[in-house]
């Protein structure tokens, strides 16, 4: 991190909170991503891949309602809330 400058990765956020959210045993699951600003760099490019070319939020859900057979994960959500004001 760039202390002066900053920098955004929501996608390791995203991918990290995985192993933590899919080993819980609630049948509803939500991930609520807050940002304090856009991906940059490089993270910006691989968000596009991830989100556009491979929807990556609809397979998360899809793999969390089959992963854990024995408590059944009925309800996924994902929330993104960003607090850039560029986007207005």
């Amino acid at each position: 991190m760039n202390i002066l400058g900053g920098g955004t990765d929501s996608n390791s956020g995203l991918l990290r909170s995985l192993p933590v959210i899919a080993k819980d045993n609630n049948p509803k699951k939500v991930i609520i991503m807050v940002s304090d600003g856009q991906d940059t760099g490089w993270p910006e490019m691989f968000t596009k891949v991830l989100h556009e070319e491979h929807k990556i939020c609809k397979k998360i859900k899809e793999g969390l309602l089959s992963y854990n057979k024995i408590h059944k994960t009925m309800e996924v959500d994902i929330f993104f809330i960003s607090l850039d004001n560029e986007w207005g």
